[in-house]
C-alpha cells in the first residue's frame, strides 16, 4: 500500500528537508511518494524537494487557494492513502501512519 504526502509549500526551505526527512524515516511498511505542490518559491525549496525525488506541481501565485492547491496535488497523486502536511509541519510520531490509516 502507498501513501501519497501532499506537501503545500511556498519559501519552505528551512524546513522543507526536516519534514521530509521525518517521512523517510516513518516506521512502517508503506510505499511513500511526496507531491509538493509549489506556488513559486524562490529559495531552495525545490531544490530540497528533488533530493528527496519529490513530484512538483507548480501552481501561481494569482490561482492559488487552500482547496485549489490541494485538489491538485491529490489529482497527481497515486497512492491508496493520501497524507496532507505542511512544508513546516514536522511528524513527531514514527507510528504516524499506522496509528492514522487504521
Amino acid at each position: 500500500m502507498k501513501v501519497s504526502f501532499v506537501i503545500r509549500t511556498l519559501n519552505e526551505g528551512k524546513t522543507l528537508g526536516e519534514v521530509l526527512r521525518r517521512i523517510q524515516l516513518l516506521d512502517d511498511s508503506f510505499e511513500k511518494e511526496i507531491v509538493i505542490v509549489d506556488s513559486g518559491s524562490s529559495d531552495n525549496t525545490i531544490d530540497i524537494a528533488k533530493k528527496y525525488n519529490a513530484k512538483i506541481i507548480r501552481i501561481s501565485q494569482s490561482e492559488w487557494s487552500w482547496g485549489k492547491s490541494l485538489n491538485m496535488g491529490i489529482e497527481n497523486s497515486s497512492g491508496d492513502f493520501i497524507a496532507v502536511i505542511s512544508g513546516h509541519c514536522f511528524i513527531s510520531k514514527k507510528d504516524f501512519l499506522e496509528k492514522s490509516i487504521s
